[in-house]
């Protein structure tokens, strides 16, 4: 079965998300316990990239962020929302950010820590973090 009509079987969800680079580290949130990377649901009449701007600045503070690729990376998810499958296509959106001295974790999204972490240690988060991040 082609991926395609597999996906038209299941409601589906479309989300965004950032991939923000600063220096040499990347962008994660600790939400509910695991490593995270920064995405959210599209609001209705958004683009994805102006949900991704939206949504690592609602989780993570006002960054000055700058899109380094206009060309998103799809991920799609399947899981279990309110009892029933879904699939999830998140755009992921390259960014780079000018600094840190602004992050400030949305702790009403369950979010409690918010941090560039450097490349050479992101692996350390992967091991508590979603299959998913893997990729």
């Amino acid at each position: 079965m082609p991926f395609d009509d597999f996906v038209r079987l299941f409601p589906s969800v479309n989300a965004a998300g950032g991939l923000v680079v600063l220096d040499r580290s990347l962008l994660f949130i600790y939400r509910n316990g695991k490593w995270d990377l920064p995405k959210g649901w599209m609001d209705t009449g958004e683009f994805p990239m102006q949900t991704a701007l939206r949504e690592v600045r609602e989780e993570c503070g006002p960054l000055d962020l700058t899109v380094t690729a206009d060309l998103p990376i799809h991920t799609y998810h399947l899981y279990m929302l309110k009892g029933l499958p879904v699939i999830k296509k998140t755009h992921w959106f390259r960014m780079k950010a000018t600094n840190d001295d602004q992050l400030f974790p949305q702790r009403e999204e369950g979010i409690s820590h918010v941090r560039f972490i450097p490349f050479d240690e992101v692996r350390f988060c992967l091991v508590n973090s979603y299959p998913m991040l893997s990729w």
